[in-house]
């Protein structure tokens, strides 16, 4: 767990931290749940590298060797 949050930081982790963190901070400034849920996701996704194909990216295997 502590090698997941500490290693492979790469531009888009990060902004999807600092826009998390931006983004809980409005939402709780301005009692917004919806808000809150958004940064909630972006959070996770940043915080613990995981994007909508799961850790690690998506991973397609090639069906056809050439």
């Amino acid at each position: 767990m502590r090698s997941l949050l500490l290693n492979n930081w790469n531009i888009i982790r990060i902004i999807k931290t600092l826009a998390g963190i931006y983004i809980a901070y409005e939402a709780i400034a301005r009692e917004e749940v919806m808000i809150a849920v958004l940064a909630a996701i972006l959070l996770y996704q940043g915080l613990f590298n995981v994007s909508a194909c799961g850790i690690g990216g998506c991973n397609v295997s090639n069906r056809y060797n050439h």
